[in-house]
């Protein structure tokens, strides 16, 4: 059998052989040379460094808005067990979905939360209680972390309550290509 030209005997094999040699002939001719170590090295070691202590994802002060709709003691609960994480600061307590857009469009906040006016109700005859989160999507790593903690936090919440572990979130994107911000507000219904 012929592949390439080459039979898969020992013609493979002598080929093989030389492209091994000359990649480890190449390799030595690199490192041996003071200036093409450094400029192999070098970049790879300062990338290292600086993203080691640079590039951190852990959250340390996320800005958020609240539509709080219901008003009850549930939804208090809820936030406050959100303001009392040290990481998450209430910027805003909003009349109505309308107004979030701007809040986010302007980075006043990071997120969102709109809770329904039926929130303890639905708490109370054992149902699920969905809030909204609507995150700032153009720092994707930030919001990913925030959505995350905030997801465990009502999670955390609903057990203390006595409710069922196996919670479904549903998460929803409108992205922005070719649209306006007021256009993705309106898609979310923000507006």
């Amino acid at each position: 059998m012929r592949v390439a030209g080459l039979t898969l005997g020992a013609d493979f094999i002598a080929w093989l052989a030389q492209t091994f040699a000359l990649v480890r002939k190449e390799i030595l001719a690199l490192v041996k040379d003071p200036a093409n170590r450094t400029i192999l090295f070098a970049p790879a070691l300062m990338q290292a460094l600086l993203f080691g202590y640079g590039a951190t994802y852990d959250l340390t002060h996320v800005p958020y808005a609240v539509v709080d709709q219901s008003r009850s003691a549930a939804s208090t609960e809820l936030l406050a067990r959100l303001d009392g994480t040290g990481v998450f600061r209430r910027e805003a307590a909003l009349a109505s979905n309308a107004q979030i857009g701007d809040l986010i469009d302007s980075g006043k906040v990071l997120l969102a939360i709109s809770i329904p006016s039926d929130f303890e109700h639905r708490l109370t005859v054992g149902d699920t209680a969905p809030i909204q989160i609507i995150l700032d999507g153009r720092n994707s790593s930030t919001a990913g972390a925030a959505a995350g903690q905030i997801g465990a936090i009502v999670a955390d919440y609903g057990r203390s309550l006595g409710g069922r572990p196996d919670r479904r979130d549903r998460c929803r994107l409108w992205p922005l290509v070719g649209r306006q911000p007021a256009d993705h507000r309106r898609a979310a219904g923000l507006v």
